[in-house]
């Protein structure tokens, strides 16, 4: 008997339930128990854009499309806005709205694309993907980039973003 208790402390300590790779900027880490983990929903929120946006910054400037979702809205009511964006990863281009968008009907998660705007409803960062990247639970689309992901792509270290309505 305690040599199934010793197996089993031992188990808990090399495989700790929420292993995997984690930011040192993350404090909050979703579980099983908080987090589904069920695939995407099959919406397609491309068919159902209804804004456009522009992000100018360092003289250049990137149009997008806003999907019809609370979050989406959520950030439209707050433009113009001007946020400082870094990048994550390689892989995205991160800043922090002045507050938590609405998530009411978000999916669990989102396989992002290269070019999609995604909320990650656990840090509440907005996330704008100039790479291709797995499902992960949390993401929540917001739009897509229709022109000058690369200018946004290109930029290095931190840097200020003005986001505007397109009218």
């Amino acid at each position: 008997m305690k040599g199934i208790f010793v197996l089993l402390l031992a188990v808990a300590v090399l495989f700790p339930a929420s292993a995997g790779c984690v930011s040192p900027e993350q404090t909050d880490v979703p579980t099983a128990e908080t987090t589904n983990s069920a695939e995407p929903e099959t919406l397609t929120p491309e068919e159902n854009s209804s804004s456009r946006i522009r992000m100018s910054f360092d003289g250049h400037e990137v149009i997008a499309e806003l999907y019809e979702n609370p979050a989406a809205e959520d950030l439209r009511s707050m433009l113009p806005l001007t946020l400082t964006f870094r990048d994550y990863n390689g892989t995205e281009k991160i800043a922090y709205p002045p507050r938590t968008l609405d998530t009411t009907d978000a999916p669990a998660g989102y396989d992002p694309a290269e070019g999609d705007i995604m909320l990650y409803a656990p840090w509440g960062n907005i996330a704008i993907f100039y790479h291709d990247s797995p499902y992960a639970s949390g993401l929540v689309p917001l739009g897509h980039i229709t022109s000058g992901l690369e200018n946004l792509a290109a930029m290095g270290g931190e840097f200020s973003v003005t986001i505007t309505v397109v009218e």
